[in-house]
């Protein structure tokens, strides 16, 4: 259900016959719980569980398609300022980088039961389960890894042959 202003025609009939007819104009108004800003959060916060609120309020479109929900923002960041009452849509939250370009990380391979550890230059920034590319100065490589934690990235186990 979607808010909208809807035309319609209303017409009345008994045994059949037609009596009356009239125009009539319908809104539909959506109301639903959503999370918005307990006061001002200027961007760059990361959000805590007293930066929101849950709140009833009637929703446009853009609420139903962007909100985010309460328990999921949790320790996501603030892209931009949100002001206090304001719903927390999706497209002004961010997850919080793990690494940044030029830090120095740790380097995670790991084949079957083998765990090898290195060392490296991240070459760009990525939040948690992002790809990102790093410089590894013992082989003089760049590689491309998944950032597995702060300042940690995993070079997973390639799929074997064949495998989609």
């Amino acid at each position: 259900l979607r808010p909208t202003t809807q035309s319609l025609r209303v017409r009345v009939s008994q045994n059949g016959r037609r009596v009356a007819e009239a125009a009539a104009s319908v809104r539909v108004r959506v109301t639903g719980t959503v999370s918005v800003a307990n006061d001002r959060l200027p961007g760059g916060t990361v959000l805590a569980d007293t930066d929101i609120k849950s709140v009833r309020r009637e929703l446009s479109a853009n609420d139903l398609t962007l909100r985010a929900d309460g328990n999921d923002v949790l320790g996501l960041l603030v892209k931009q300022a949100i002001s206090a009452g304001q719903i927390l849509h999706r497209k002004l939250l961010a997850a919080p980088l793990v690494i940044k370009r030029g830090d120095p990380v740790a380097v995670v391979v790991r084949r079957g039961g083998v765990e090898l550890h290195s060392s490296g230059e991240a070459r760009g920034d990525a939040a948690l389960n992002e790809s990102v590319r790093v410089f590894i100065a013992d082989s003089n490589a760049d590689v491309v890894g998944r950032a597995s934690g702060p300042r940690e990235v995993a070079l997973d186990e390639p799929r074997s042959r064949g495998a989609k």
